[in-house]
């Protein structure tokens, strides 16, 4: 399909400037793993997965007979990568004033595409830490905030170990909230293993090997739910995302087709269309103004809910 002519153009420098830019602690790209497709809306497979375990009842194939068939099932569901998009504009003043220009214009496009980022980082870490979501999820007996009397290790090789009884997969990552992790690196059960000899604190590459595990993402991100149209008070408190919560889950690292996973992540790009490109508009000689804007489209879907573990209120 043609792309529609229009007036506005992708600043490329501004674009591969933001491509870099990473505010600390967001993870939700991270999470569910990207599946470009080719259309806005569709559907996608859905394994049997009881059927991939199936031990065949008879493998030996007398002479002169057909082997035993076996098959499966797949079922189909579907995904609508929605639009998110953001914009602000660039006054005539910060446009043509030397010392304001690239400050202010770098400025502005990075506030746009942090707010992006804290919708998605909101809508993933809504999606996974709800117990409706997952196959199974319990609250620890003794509460991490306790260094010396919890056992965080025993939790989570339950958690784990519920997984793989389950659906026959170990979980291969774990998202932890950054106030568990902070718990986490002065517990005296992880201590006393890593560091027989005392000193040290736990890193989450050390909870990764311990857990076997692939992959522990820290969810340090933050955000002020003071509504966008009300002045923020100075005295805001930030709020966590991932708050007291650790999820187990599986997921493989690229999109495989035959490969189970908790969740993928459905991007669209249009013809023409490049996410997350700052795109530039003419300017407004009116108002004084040029405006931008910066978007996406996608759908974060759940494909496996078995295939993860909420740990939740780790600690009071």
């Amino acid at each position: 399909m043609p792309v529609e002519p229009r007036d506005t153009y992708v600043d490329e420098v501004l674009t591969n400037m933001l491509d870099g830019f990473r505010p600390k602690g967001f993870i939700a790209d991270q999470i569910f793993p990207v599946v470009p497709v080719g259309k806005q809306s569709g559907g996608f497979p859905k394994w049997d997965r009881a059927e991939w375990f199936r031990k065949p009842g008879q493998t030996v194939r007398a002479p002169g007979t057909e082997p035993r068939k076996v098959d499966f099932h797949v079922g189909t569901a579907t995904y609508f990568a929605v639009n998110y998009a953001l914009g602000s504009e660039w006054t005539r003043e910060e446009i043509v004033n030397t010392m304001m220009r690239s400050t202010y214009r770098q400025a502005k496009s990075e506030i746009v595409r942090t707010g992006l980022l804290l919708d998605y980082e909101s809508r993933v870490s809504a999606l996974a830490t709800a117990t409706a979501n997952v196959g199974t999820y319990s609250t620890p007996a003794s509460h991490w905030g306790d260094p010396d009397n919890s056992t965080p290790l025993y939790d989570l090789e339950n958690a784990i170990q519920a997984v793989k009884d389950a659906t026959g997969y170990r979980p291969n990552k774990a998202v932890i909230g950054g106030r568990v992790m902070s718990k986490l690196r002065v517990n005296a059960q992880l201590r006393d293993l890593l560091y027989p000899h005392g000193g040290g604190l736990v890193t989450e590459q050390q909870l990764a090997q311990i857990l076997q595990l692939e992959k522990v993402l820290v969810g340090d991100a933050m955000y002020n739910d003071t509504q966008d149209d009300v002045a923020a008070s100075a005295s805001w408190a930030p709020v966590e995302f991932w708050g007291a919560n650790v999820l187990l889950y599986y997921a493989p690292n690229r999109p495989v087709i035959f490969e189970p996973s908790f969740g993928y992540s459905f991007r669209w790009q249009p013809e023409g269309e490049r996410a997350f490109a700052v795109n530039v508009h003419p300017y407004d000689t009116k108002r004084r103004a040029q405006e931008f804007d910066q978007m996406y489209y996608q759908d974060e879907n759940l494909v496996n809910a078995s295939l993860a573990y909420l740990v939740q209120s780790c600690f009071g």
